[in-house]
């Protein structure tokens, strides 16, 4: 009688890990499904006209001349402070896909040496209206 009882408890942990395991399955291979569907840019070769007399806004992804790797841009008007004189650059950005590595890795430039632009950063009334300032500023300086 023990035997059997026994026999029967361990099929019954059996099935429930069996069901379990086959709903847990279930969830992940849905997911798999959702991630399928999920768009993805892959023209990579996309080339978006700008103005290189008004800065890109914040999240913008760009390539410079005589470089193959992509930056996204991350500060406007930065500030280059230390040697004899303070000179301010157009943009600062980081890797991209990577992002701020570290507190060094940022890179500074100018709009003229900009060669590509991939994506445009998100830009809502706030953004147009300090851009709108931030622009006014820079081309005043020039």
């Amino acid at each position: 009688m023990n035997k059997l009882l026994n026999m029967i408890l361990k099929t019954k942990v059996h099935i429930v890990s069996l069901i379990i395991l086959l709903s847990v399955t279930n969830i992940l291979s849905g997911c798999e499904i959702q991630n399928k569907n999920k768009k993805v840019n892959v023209n990579s070769e996309q080339n978006i006209e700008f103005d290189k007399n008004k800065l890109l806004p914040i999240g913008s992804i760009v390539l410079l001349k005589d470089s193959d790797k992509k930056l996204m841009i991350v500060g406007r008007l930065q500030k280059q402070v230390g040697d004899e004189k303070e000179i301010e650059w157009d943009y600062s950005a980081c890797l991209y896909p990577e992002g701020n590595l570290r507190p060094d890795s940022l890179f500074l430039f100018n709009s003229d040496v900009i060669e590509k632009v991939y994506f445009v950063g998100y830009e809502d009334e706030e953004e147009v209206k300090y851009s709108k300032k931030i622009n006014e500023y820079r081309n005043n300086k020039k």
